[in-house]
């Protein structure tokens, strides 16, 4: 498990990532986090949540942030900053190299060019 911790809504919540962050946002949303899209709100706020209570189960702690929290109270920019953390520390987690997901973006946005 990787972890960092920031300050949300006023409040200092620890962040993790590992398999259970990814199940986690896949029973919230019904989509592999590879499936991220930063453009959805709903996905923004379930990838947090993720994060945050997989910190939480594994240190038999309660969340101190709730979805309503991170809808109705966070500033545009922490969640923003939070989401960049998540996958930073997905990045930590499985040892990617800086850019290589970005490689791995464009080499199938290029194949996909290539068949239509």
């Amino acid at each position: 498990m990787k972890t960092k911790e920031i300050t949300i809504c006023g409040k200092q919540v620890t962040l993790a990532y590992c398999y259970a962050t990814e199940i986690a946002f896949r029973n919230f949303t019904g989509v592999p986090i590879d499936e991220f899209d930063p453009k959805n709100p709903e996905q923004a706020i379930y990838l947090l949540l993720a994060s945050i209570q997989s910190y939480c189960l594994a240190n038999d702690t309660k969340p101190i942030i709730q979805d309503t929290d991170l809808m109705y109270n966070a500033k545009s920019a922490e969640l923003i900053e939070a989401v960049k953390t998540v996958f930073e520390l997905r990045k930590e987690w499985y040892n990617l190299p800086a850019g290589e997901a970005d490689i791995d973006k464009q080499e199938e946005k290029e194949g996909e060019e290539k068949n239509a």
